[in-house]
């Protein structure tokens, strides 16, 4: 019994350290998604201090390779120079359901010679959007020149919430509620769009 006993605990030691957690979740399971160019990066938060005067914030140590950096492409689209992940810069005025807004990016997107010569875009997962959240700018908080006509409400992400009848939401800021907050929204309802092509 002892031996069993003994046996099990380090099982399960070896499979903790072999999955790089918790028993069933691998490192590379928790990443995938936001594995842009082979290299899984965030950019900080933001540029700016959260309180003024503050240090121990991202602003206070801005490493270049970390730091928000977008290129505008001149053909509708923008670069993340952090992530690889190329945007849509369209103001997208309409709200969609979540049906419509897969339609949206991976079939209106992609037709004919494709938005801006592409022909790969998507519907961004949570953890690619929540990467274009800049916590030091308000309402919308996104940079605006990376990303005009950026609504200041919710914008689907493909990824599907566990009830199945919802998918993840990420608010851009409305009134009353912080910036970047993931929660889900039923698949009915009507949210905004923002197509990303790239990574994964």
């Amino acid at each position: 019994m002892i031996f069993m006993r003994a046996f099990f605990s380090y099982t399960l030691i070896f499979l903790f350290f072999l999955t790089g957690g918790a028993y069933g979740q691998s490192a590379h399971a928790f990443n995938s998604g936001m594995n842009c160019n082979k290299a899984y990066r965030l950019p900080d938060t933001s540029t700016r201090p959260y309180h003024s005067g503050t240090n121990g914030d991202d602003s206070t140590y801005q490493p270049a390779i970390s730091s928000p950096s977008y290129t505008n492409n001149g053909d509708g689209t923008t670069t993340d120079n952090v992530t690889g992940l190329m945007w849509a810069r369209g103001a997208y005025g309409t709200s969609y359901t979540w049906a419509n807004a897969l339609s949206s990016c991976t079939t209106t997107m992609n037709s004919g010679s494709g938005y801006a010569g592409y022909k790969d875009w998507r519907l961004p997962n949570v953890r690619e959007l929540i990467s274009i959240i800049d916590y030091g700018i308000a309402q919308p908080c996104v940079n605006g020149a990376a990303f005009p006509g950026t609504q200041t409400n919710g914008y689907w992400t493909s990824t599907t919430h566990p009830t199945a009848t919802s998918a993840f939401v990420v608010l851009i800021n409305t009134t009353g509620e912080p910036c970047g907050r993931a929660y889900d929204g039923a698949k009915t309802a009507n949210f905004y769009v923002r197509c990303v092509r790239g990574g994964q």
